[in-house]
This record gives C-alpha cells, structure tokens and sequence, in this order.
C-alpha cells in the first residue's frame, strides 16, 4: 500500500500554551481514549527512523510511528470494530521548545481509514521540571482498524510520520518518549489518575535501540563535591517507575568506568512520584580527579546512564564554570557547574558579539554538577557560555567553546 499525505498536517501550537488550558485539552483527550477496548495490550507501538515499514522515505519527515500485534500474539478483536486512541509524547526541555513545530507527514489509511485525521495538541509545559508533552488523537467516527495488522507475521506497519521545525538531529529524535502501560508519575500526579497511551510500547526505541522511556526515572539533579578524604555524591528524582536502584560507577581517565557501590531505590515497589533524595560517599578517591556516572537500573534490569560528574576539587565557595568538553565540539557541549547550593540556574550561549544564541534552565546541587546543551543548530564558530542563578542576582564569567 502507498503511504497517504495527511493534507491537513495538523501543528503543535506555534505558541505559548498556559498551562490551565492545556490541561483541559488533555482531559478532553483521556476521555476519547476511553472509546472502545482501553487498553489493547496485543498491540505494540514503536519509533523509527522515517523510511521503514512501508513510509516513504522522500517525504521529509523524521520519524516513523509503527504498530504491530505483539510477538507471539494470533488476533487482535477491536471492541468495537474499530479503535479511538490518545498517544503521549515527552520531550526532554534540554533539546525541545514549546515553539517547535511538529507536522503530521503521512498517515496510512489501512489503520486510519480514508477520512481519519490526527491532531496533535500543543507541545507544553505543564510543571515538569524535565520534559514538555504533546498530546495526539485520532479524530475519526470509524476510530482506528487495528485489524489490518499482520497477526500471522508479528510485522510492523508504519502507522503515520512527523517532522520537526526547526530541524532536530537524530540524537534529539532518539530521546523523544512515550508515556506507557506502566503511567508516567508526572503525568499522573497532574490528573489524579494514571494517565497512559492507549496502547502498549514496545521494548525497544527502534531509532536508538535503547529503552523506549528515555529514564523510568525522572532526575532532577546529579553533582558531587569534594568532603574532606572523601567524595559525596547527591542526586534528586521527581518521580520513579519500575526503579530498583542506582549502580555508581567511577573512573579515573572519563573513559573506563567501574562499579564501587548500589544504592537501591526509596520509592516502595520502586514507583514514586515525590521528590527522594540519595547520597552515596566515596571514602577512597583515587588521583587529583574522578568522574562518576550513575546507572539507573529498573526492576526488570535494564538500564540507562545519567551524565557524568566531575570532581577535582574543594566544596566550590560560589557558583562558576568548572570547565567545558568535549571543546572543540559538533552537537553537544557539556558544561561543568560547580554550585555553593541547590539552586536553579540559567545556562546562557551568546555568540563573540554578545548575541545570545540559545539558553536553557537546568537545577544543580551542591559540588560539580555535568550540564549538556545542544549546539547541533549552531553554525561553526566561537562562543561563549556564562551562568545565571535563580536564587540571587549573580552572573558567572564566561568560558569559551569551539563549534565544529
């Protein structure tokens, strides 16, 4: 079947949404979710790179969205004969913007029928300290036949694409998640309720090969400082699912790491959508430097790296630029905070003139906190990256960076 051109390529909001009313259309879509079979949990759905499972790869888009009966699976019954649904993205604020523009590319009619559109609400922040979300709905009385899937071959099917404005590279495509059968703790903290996609995630992010959720733990916080002979690390959660614990991980070169210590996870059942706090010392701290990195380890096993720390030196007395690498760069720069206290902070990227280029809020603790920014966007060149805290009026020097 040739893919279909969705005409009608509904954006998210070109605009700041507030909150409240964002709120309200979300509620709107939980109750077209509820159409039909609730959770059809023979049916998985994947992100991959666009061009796969039948989309067509000229299109312009970036990624595709597939369905498939589940491995293993035989049929699938919609109740009724077809199926409503509301699918949930997260996007981390690090790499996305409430004024980025998604557009619906393709849609494939076999599931949507002829006349079945999909609106995607506004990408917004409701409260999460770590990602926007963007809503999307199929607005069709016939609802989606998800009996046109191949249940004798488990095969996926592309389902619709999208694209991005301004362009994203493939590393931001790859941290884009979807809230699933196991809920979202922001999510549902906002509405009460567990608030999930109708229909179950694959395992796997197919554009990375990496878990679908970007972290089942959503990390406030990760920093370090030196404690006398010792090194203490702290980080923060705001919310956790399916979280066993924390393996701590050191190195000495920034390169070969190795395991000294788990801390397991306060959250009963490893499920929490509360602000804990962890802290892990290091009593025996090896050469003028180390580096650390959390491996954050669900019940099931898997596991996802956090950014790393870099300690070199005494508990910082005010707020300053640690250092930044990799320098020169290409898509990435990681900016070495080292913080007096918990706080807020604004990292701010101008250009040689002064011209602020791009900036990003981040939360630091206490000791050196790690802070990548993505400069993928940014024409080859110098620039200059400085601080400014939330919690009084103060501004960092600059430090200098090369762009690739």
């Amino acid at each position: 079947m040739q893919p279909v051109v969705n005409t009608n390529r509904p954006n998210c909001l070109k605009y700041t949404i507030m909150k409240h009313f964002y709120l309200s259309v979300l509620a709107t879509l939980v109750s077209l979710a509820t159409i039909g079979q609730a959770t059809p949990n023979n049916v998985d759905v994947g992100l991959f790179p666009n061009g796969a499972h039948g989309s067509n790869n000229a299109s312009g888009a970036n990624i595709e969205v597939g369905l498939r009966i589940k491995p293993g699976g035989t049929s699938y019954t919609a109740i009724p004969a077809a199926e409503d649904f509301i699918m949930y993205f997260t996007f981390p604020k690090t790499d996305f913007s409430e004024t980025d523009v998604i557009n619906i590319v393709q849609t494939n009619t076999s599931i949507y029928g002829a006349t079945g559109t999909m609106t995607f609400q506004g990408l917004a922040d409701i409260g999460d300290p770590l990602y926007l979300y963007c809503g999307i709905v199929l607005n069709n009385a016939g609802g989606m036949n998800l009996s046109s899937l191949n249940a004798g071959s488990n095969a996926w099917s592309f389902a619709y694409t999208i694209s991005f404005n301004p362009a994203k590279t493939a590393a931001q495509f790859g941290k884009i998640g979807l809230v699933d059968q196991t809920n979202n703790a922001f999510l549902t903290g906002v509405f009460g309720a567990p608030t999930f996609t109708t229909l179950q995630m694959a395992t796997q992010n197919q554009l990375t090969a990496q878990a679908l959720l970007a972290l089942p733990v959503r990390l406030l916080n990760f920093s370090g400082y030196k404690n006398g002979s010792k090194n203490t690390l702290r980080w923060t959660t705001s919310g956790e699912e399916n979280n066993q614990g924390f393996e701590v991980q050191r190195s000495l070169d920034g390169v070969n790491y190795a395991r000294i210590g788990f801390v397991n996870s306060q959250a009963n059942g490893g499920n929490s959508n509360t602000e804990l706090s962890y802290q892990f010392d290091d009593n025996n701290p090896v050469g003028k430097k180390q580096y650390y990195r959390l491996k954050q380890v669900d019940i099931d096993g898997q596991g996802k790296l956090t950014n790393v720390v870099m300690i070199k030196g005494d508990m910082p007395a005010m707020l300053g630029i640690g250092g930044l690498f990799p320098n020169p760069a290409r898509d990435k720069v990681n900016v070495i905070i080292d913080a007096p206290q918990r706080d807020k902070v604004t990292v701010v990227v101008t250009d040689m003139a002064g011209k602020t280029v791009k900036q990003q809020q981040a939360n630091v603790d206490l000791g050196s906190n790690t802070v990548p920014v993505d400069i993928a966007n940014l024409a080859s060149g110098s620039y200059l990256v400085k601080l400014r805290c939330e919690s009084s009026d103060c501004e960092t020097a600059a430090a200098k960076f090369n762009k690739q």
